[in-house]
């Protein structure tokens, strides 16, 4: 398939350079504050920036200037993101290597209390 040529039913915006800076500039000051993610700051905010804006256009501006996705932020004490089971699950199996490592270098003694079993995970949906 040619270059630049969008696929049958999917939305594509090319924005010239200008467009770009402008669009950054803009979800520099709206997009946090916002609290949506990027398809849906993209639809909402598409007729106040008066350009058709993609999710794709969002996430460039974003990377931009280095501001995360409002989804992996944390909400109410609790991280919405994906992969909050996954880190504790890693914080974990450190442990236990820590614990191992202890015993096999021959440290004073070994520590037998290693943290119970992690159950199965996925990062499916």
């Amino acid at each position: 398939m040619p270059r630049g040529i969008p696929r049958a039913g999917t939305k594509s915006n090319r924005m010239t350079h200008q467009e770009l800076y402008r669009l950054t500039v803009y979800v520099a000051a709206h997009y946090k504050e916002s609290g949506l993610n990027d398809v849906e700051f993209a639809k909402t905010h598409e007729e106040e920036f008066g350009l058709p804006l993609t999710t794709a256009n969002i996430s460039s501006a974003r990377s931009n200037i280095n501001l995360p996705n409002n989804v992996t932020r944390v909400v109410g004490g609790k991280s919405n993101s994906k992969y909050a089971e996954l880190e504790r699950r890693v914080k974990v199996l450190e442990d236990r290597v820590e614990v191992y490592l202890k015993g096999s270098r021959g440290d004073k003694k070994a520590d037998k209390s290693l943290p119970a079993p992690v159950g199965s995970f996925s990062l499916a949906s």
